[in-house]
């Protein structure tokens, strides 16, 4: 439904450029810092297009259009060109151009996963990075801000966190709630956690640890708890005088002082809080909507009409964006910043804002421009140089060269938020990113904007009225991607365009901040601090109320820390107690045979891998192999049976008679092929695999049955009856495509072996029986570790799986087929990430149970010969296929 409405105003031209035949068309500019192109959405019921608005504006180049979707009412304002979302008020920038393929890059592949534009010198190879903000950045004084907002003592320091992993899983999550709930919003806020210091490098690493939750109380659920307010979480944090260790331990130099006063460090995280609920002691997750067993809230709240702690149960719903070292000297006062100057701003191509005396080829200045504003907001100012000439106009906010016609917005402002939702690289505001470390904590100087912004949110927004030591932001790449995967995830299953985001407090021991930073929030961890609102993280929007948990330094004096994170929270219900959430091992990827192409020509040959995702790659593209196809071209001429490749780290055999790869240490095969041209080279982490057919990006999950023809149908069921022991007629197997869950696996294997060093994490194909209610929701939003437990934790808290199909068999529920009476069952068969298993408890939340640091990833029955296999982390898991046979 389409309904425009323009001002009576006379139109005025803005365009200036005169081009013959101009195709012109209309952008938004996405969290992302790329603008995307208006067109038909309809999972979300959006039947506006680039030309509708076209057509609209040129009836009147200063009127207004709205448009509606299945949720919201969107304005769009050309006189300002801004779309307004008319229901939550939330704006962001729209622009006319021409659609051009050489231009500025304004289509994003959905499938594509950008890194955010606010993420600076990323490194790749290391888990995450702590960028330092500097005081006189717009990030910091927007952090310093919501600090500010409750906390009267002032921040030493604000360290972004760059973590990969962790921010595509929570844009994958929120794309997902997104497409699940058919909405284009997903609630996100920023909200602050308090915790320790030990526990900061398993955040940043891993993210929040919902298994770890419960040490402050677990009033609103089982989950990973954050505050709005700084203030509440500051209670959590531990106090530390003696930062300095931890922060050159992981390759940083922090500032020396004189007198170091002792401070507190909370994280502000990303939080999709979606829809919530109040929560409840009980609760492992949140409560279901209606019943089902598919519509569940995302988080828990402890007040429905003025929610100031969060609960989140899925680590995916939150990035750990920020840490902030806060002074906790008594009698400190914060830094005056009432006469902060004004800046004007220019909007660049790359979607950013930069500040006008950054554009060297223009000679404008702020102030220049201040007192023109200042004396008339509406008026124009001509500038006349020797070389250029331009208007800028005050009441459009537009700036445009007299010489060539080309216009770019201008805003005013001293406190820019910076920060984005997208992912596949660190924010562009985190400062000396080291991708080789786990993660990096960087100390924020008290002269910066990020300093002063978080120190303000927490002050003002947290209500924490103490004296900041310092703030640190928590630069884990790992985490940050997985948070952003996880939202992009939670959007596509809630079909909206964005999950509600808080900036939360965590107040926390000490200890725990390392391995929060690291690791993330673990809710696999008892519930020392209660369950009230369910069993999940908890969160507060008071830094004061988090400061509760957060003990003080076990150095002595009278600092504390607490988290500031960024937390997914969605869609919330009031939490109660026992709520438990919101609502063969070396064999290669099944895939159809193929043939070796005809040499057609005299263009080079060169030699590929097939990975995991079922697409070749080039031996030059695996840094874990030095061999080159130069090299293996040489033996295959000279009639070599094999070649061995020694690597270093890793010894392989390459048989040309079978086209295999073989490594020697782990027995891995792969297949190869000789090819002079192929074109298909992938990430492995942007696309979903090459056997995926009819594949539909929009869609939260789609089941494709397999034709019993087909190698890939008669591998599988060679594999269930003679690897599974599974001695039924099947009647049928079906293929699960879901690219959240699949791209959040392969992000989690890609971390895994970041943090460990390896080329490899370990693999197997695993069975799992269940219940037939369960399926649609395992097939969507994956297994949940929440509801863990039901049939018993004879090795620990987690989700089993066997290597018998016909052990499965006894946990699957009876079926009749519909098409011909007969009885029938179903279980999964799962690809799962066992790595390095050790011996499970009853008692075990987690391999390690409460150990900070994580050296195994499963569990098993037996370390000689394991059948069961105990996994405590959903992202280790990609349910691949649903076998359904007769009794």
């Amino acid at each position: 439904m389409l309904a425009i409405r323009s001002s009576d105003e006379e139109s005025t031209e803005i365009e200036e450029m005169d081009t013959s035949e101009p195709n012109w068309c209309w952008f938004y500019l996405a969290e992302c810092g790329v603008w995307h192109m208006f067109e038909i959405d309809p999972s979300a019921a959006c039947s506006v297009t680039s030309a509708q608005i076209e057509q609209c504006y040129n009836r009147n180049q200063r009127g207004v259009m709205e448009f509606y979707t299945a949720k919201y009412t969107y304005r769009l304002d050309f006189s300002v060109m801004r779309q307004i979302n008319v229901t939550t008020g939330k704006q962001r920038p729209i622009k006319r151009s021409l659609h051009s393929a050489t231009g500025f890059r304004f289509i994003c592949d959905n499938l594509a996963l950008p890194v955010p534009c606010h993420w600076e010198r990323i490194n790749t190879d290391e888990p995450y990075q702590l960028i330092q903000l500097g005081r006189d950045t717009y990030e910091f004084k927007e952090v310093a801000r919501l600090y500010d907002r409750t906390m009267d003592h002032p921040i030493k320091s604000i360290q972004r966190i760059q973590n990969l992993d962790l921010w595509e899983f929570f844009c994958r999550k929120k794309t997902q709630l997104r497409k699940v709930k058919r909405t284009l919003d997903i609630e996100e806020r920023m909200l602050f956690h308090g915790t320790g210091h030990s526990n900061i490098q398993a955040i940043c690493t891993f993210n929040f640890d919902w298994r770890l939750t419960g040490s402050h109380g677990d009033v609103y659920g089982k989950g990973s708890y954050f505050a709005r307010d700084a203030k509440y979480s500051s209670k959590f944090c531990h106090t530390t005088g003696k930062h300095n260790t931890t922060l050159q331990r992981h390759g940083l130099a922090p500032p020396i002082f004189a007198n170091e006063p002792p401070y507190k460090t909370m994280f502000l995280a990303r939080v999709l809080v979606g829809e919530y609920t109040v929560g409840h002691p009980m609760y492992c997750r949140p409560p279901s909507k209606d019943a089902s067993f598919t519509n569940f809230y995302d988080s828990c709240v402890d007040d429905m009409a003025n929610p100031k702690i969060y609960v989140i149960f899925d680590s995916n719903q939150i990035y750990p964006e920020y840490l902030i070292d806060t002074m906790w000297a008594l009698n400190e006062e914060n830094m005056d910043t009432s006469d902060t100057p004004w800046s004007w701003y220019y909007l660049e191509d790359c979607g950013r804002w930069h500040r006008v005396e950054d554009d060297p080829s223009k000679p404008i200045r702020s102030q220049d421009m201040e007192d023109f504003y200042l004396r008339d907001s509406k008026s124009v100012m001509t500038v006349n140089t020797f070389n250029f000439r331009c208007k800028i106009d005050f009441s459009v906010m537009l700036q445009t060269d007299l010489t060539t016609g080309k216009q770019r917005r201008i805003q005013r402002n001293f406190n820019l938020v910076k920060s984005c939702c997208c992912f596949c690289g660190p924010p562009v505001f985190w400062e000396n990113f080291d991708p080789t470390t786990p993660y990096q904590m960087i100390q924020l100087s008290e002269l910066t904007s990020e300093y002063q912004t978080v120190a303000d949110y927490v002050s003002r927004e947290g209500l924490l009225s103490k004296s900041i030591v310092s703030i640190s932001r928590i630069q884990n790449l790992d985490l940050w991607e997985i948070y952003c995967r996880k939202k992009k995830q939670l959007m596509k299953i809630k079909n909206v365009q964005d999950i509600p985001e808080r900036r939360l407090f965590h107040g926390t021991d000490t200890k725990n901040v390392e391995s929060i930073c690291k690791y993330n929030f673990d809710l696999r961890i008892p519930k020392k601090n209660g369950r009230t609102f369910g069993n999940g993280i908890y969160f507060a929007i008071h830094a004061s109320y988090a400061d509760k948990y957060s003990t003080n330094s076990t150095h002595g004096g009278n600092t504390k820390s607490i988290f500031l994170a960024r937390v997914m929270v969605g869609k919330f219900k009031l939490g109660t107690q026992d709520l438990l959430k919101p609502d063969d091992e070396n064999a290669t990827m099944w895939a159809l045979n193929e043939e070796e192409n005809m040499d057609t020509s005299d263009t080079p040959w060169h030699w590929y891998y097939q990975a995991d995702c079922g697409r070749w790659h080039r031996f030059e593209d695996d840094p874990s192999n030095r061999v080159r196809s130069e090299d293996i071209e040489k033996f295959y001429l000279n009639d070599q049976s094999f070649m061995v490749v020694d690597a270093g780290s890793c010894v392989s055999k390459i048989d040309f008679s079978v086209m295999l790869q073989t490594d020697l240490t782990t027995g891995k095969q792969r297949r190869i092929q000789r090819n002079f041209n192929l074109e298909n080279r992938c990430s492995c982490f942007c696309a979903p695999p090459v056997t995926w057919e009819h594949f539909n990006a929009t869609a939260p999950s789609q089941l494709i049955p397999l034709d019993k023809r087909t190698p890939e149908y008669q591998d599988v069921a060679h594999y269930t009856t003679y690897n599974g022991l599974l001695n039924k007629t099947i009647v049928s197997i079906t293929r699960i495509q879901n690219l959240d869950l699949w791209e959040m696996y392969c992000r989690k294997k890609k971390q895994l072996m970041r943090l460990k060093g390896t080329n490899s994490i370990q693999e197997r194909r695993l069975f799992h029986g269940t219940d037939t209610e369960n399926i649609a929701s395992i097939c969507t939003n994956n297994f949940d570790l929440r509801l863990a437990g039901q049939h018993g934790k004879l090795y620990g808290k987690g989700i089993y799986f066997t290597t018998c199909a016909f052990y499965a068999n006894t946990y699957s529920s009876i079926n009749r087929a519909p098409t011909n009476g007969k009885l029938t069952k179903v279980i999964f068969l799962a690809r799962v990430m066992v790595g390095k298993s050790k011996l499970g408890e009853f008692y075990f939340c987690k391999p390690d149970h409460e150990s900070l640091e994580n050296f195994h990833d499963s569990c098993v029955d037996d370390l000689d010969d394991p059948m069961i296999f105990i996994i405590f982390d959903p992202n280790q898991i990609y349910p691949e296929y649903l076998i359904e046979y007769e009794l």
